[in-house]
């Protein structure tokens, strides 16, 4: 039996994790939750699956206070109640499955606490992943868990280890404006762009799929994952969903890993790690037709090629990258920008940034904040 504690219980990642749980309770039993700010959830999942421990970044969730006294249940408050949680010795398995850059020192002491450790947070690793890797202990404590990824450490042989790698390739559906007429691009609307035409996800993740950042995110973070340089691996347009993931070999041999579009598969991978664990499967993924794949269009999809050349600036750009992202993505949804204003205002930011590089965590934790600020102060300029 695996004690799993689960950071990010209340999304789609968590959600998933959650499924694998419920469908092996003879494996797997749910030790602890912990959520950003959706008490309410939090509690109910920690009350389905008899969690006796949870964990909120909130002071308060919802109709819950502080000091509300829930029946079997401990709750704890504020990032801080992370330590606590990853450092708990009766841990096996520690799952990242939040987004931003908040866990990023609960990685690194679940790490050292020498957990293993499930991972399928972009933000964390891209700010923070020079320092994560330096305290990871053994082979494969380190695990992917986002699809894209988990893919390729399939295909490795479920090592980290790119030996004898060419080539890695990660694919995206191509999102909801894959066929979009160019010039009506700028003028799309949220509502728009949160039209996933294959996954359901939230709905800062679902706007940078219409960009095509998460993919550009998702190559920086293979880079990191698999310590292979950013120029060896490729995103590419899959809009079928089939193929997640691939690995060229040296001797021009490739595999693929061919899984339908449903993150339940790379969960039950990662959190059965050794094992393979049995899954009742009604149909082949492949189905029938062609499986259609084709490069990035940079004209539609300049923010992919934006974080590529960010990642090769420096420790300093990535983070400058993902604090301004996620400011320009909430000023879309919040009506305040355009769509088109979107990669302007990121491309703006990490060229008017004229600091340093990082030397430490907090450092490049800070430089997040610095890419938002930039943006807004774009975004300011224009008013």
């Amino acid at each position: 039996m695996y004690k799993i504690a689960l950071i990010g219980a209340t999304g789609s990642v968590g959600n998933a994790i959650l499924r694998v749980i419920d469908a092996y309770p003879d494996v797997f039993s749910l030790h602890s939750a912990a959520a950003y700010s959706n008490g309410e959830k939090l509690i109910r999942i920690c009350k389905k699956f008899g969690t006796p421990k949870a964990y909120l970044f909130s002071p308060q969730m919802g109709s819950f206070k502080k000091n509300d006294d829930i029946p079997d249940i401990t709750v704890r408050f504020g990032p801080e109640s992370l330590e606590e949680m990853v450092c708990d010795p009766e841990v096996d398995k520690v799952v990242f499955a939040s987004s931003g850059v908040t866990s990023l020192k609960a990685i690194i002491l679940a790490l050292d606490n020498e957990k293993e450790v499930l991972i399928a947070n972009k933000e964390c690793l891209i700010v923070g992943g020079k320092w994560i890797k330096e305290h990871v202990k053994y082979d494969n404590q380190l695990l992917p868990l986002d699809s894209e990824h988990n893919a390729i450490w399939q295909c490795l042989g479920k090592s980290c280890k790119p030996f004898g790698v060419k080539r890695m390739f990660i694919t995206a559906s191509g999102g909801p404006f894959l066929n979009y007429p160019l010039d009506a691009l700028p003028r799309v609307t949220p509502k728009d762009a949160l039209k996933h035409p294959v996954w359901q996800m939230g709905s800062k993740i679902t706007i940078d799929s219409a960009t095509m950042m998460n993919k550009g995110l998702e190559v920086i973070e293979a880079s990191i994952l698999f310590d292979i340089p950013i120029d060896r691996i490729e995103g590419i347009i899959h809009p079928e969903s089939k193929i997640h993931g691939g690995v060229e070999f040296v001797d021009g041999s490739m595999q693929l890993a061919v899984l339908n579009p449903d993150m339940f598969l790379p969960a039950l991978s990662a959190l059965s790690y050794p094992q393979r664990l049995d899954v009742p499967v009604e149909e082949s993924p492949l189905g029938f037709g062609t499986l259609t794949l084709e490069r990035i269009d940079p004209k539609r999809f300049p923010c992919y090629f934006i974080a590529l050349e960010a990642a090769r600036k420096g420790e300093a750009c990535r983070a400058i990258l993902v604090g301004a992202d996620e400011e320009a993505v909430n000023l879309f949804i919040e009506g305040k920008i355009s769509f088109g204003q979107i990669p302007e205002l990121i491309e703006k930011a990490l060229d008017s940034y004229s600091g340093g590089e990082p030397k430490s965590l907090d450092d490049a934790s800070d430089l997040v904040n610095v890419g938002k600020k930039l943006v807004k102060k774009q975004v300011k300029k224009s008013l």
